[in-house]
């Protein structure tokens, strides 16, 4: 969703100043979003990697602390 917001407010604001005509908008906002869902799908792996490199070097993952511990009961 990110993806498709980032698009067309890309189109919208590059068409209005006459980067692209409006003609283009529809074809525009098309191609590049499937472009970076594309380019998302296959990065991803590496980025999942990194990560793990990352959270291993460094020996802290801040969102997984105390996760064992249990919650008192309210």
């Amino acid at each position: 969703m990110g993806q498709l917001v980032d698009t067309v407010a890309f189109v919208v604001v590059a068409s209005a100043v006459g980067v692209f005509g409006w003609d283009l908008f529809v074809s525009l906002v098309l191609t590049n979003y499937l472009f970076k869902c594309l380019v998302e799908a296959v990065i991803t792996p590496a980025t999942y990697r990194a990560v793990r490199f990352l959270k291993g070097a460094e020996g802290v993952d801040v969102y997984d602390w105390d996760l064992r511990i249990a919650l008192p009961r309210l």
